[in-house]
């Protein structure tokens, strides 16, 4: 088998990096939404949550509130990847991107 060329490992790297961090704010949006109770086995914690928002029940408001801050993180990472695409930023890790997620709380 050949070896892969520089730019296969680059491609690697951005791919595998892209994967790494979806799982990240992933896991922070799980756990956000699991530290307040919602989620079970069959469904990701943060759907689970952000369900509730569209119809009238007693957790709409701030199921309301949790959907608009899943779509302010995403909104921020796709920025970010944005930037990193066109060479204006330099790959944050994981970890980094988490970090930069706004802050959030239930009350």
């Amino acid at each position: 088998m050949p070896r892969p060329t520089a730019q296969e490992l680059i491609v690697y790297r951005q791919k595998k990096l892209l994967e790494d961090c979806t799982v990240a704010i992933q896991g922070h949006l799980d756990l956000t939404a699991r530290a307040k109770g919602y989620g079970d086995a069959q469904t990701a914690p943060s759907i689970s949550a952000r369900s509730y928002a569209g119809y009238v029940n007693p957790f709409q408001a701030e199921c309301i509130l949790y959907g608009q801050w899943c779509a302010s993180c995403l909104a921020l990472a796709y920025q970010v990847l944005a930037e990193v695409q066109a060479g204006t930023r330099v790959p944050p890790t994981p970890q980094q991107l988490v970090a930069m997620l706004p802050a959030f709380t239930w009350e």
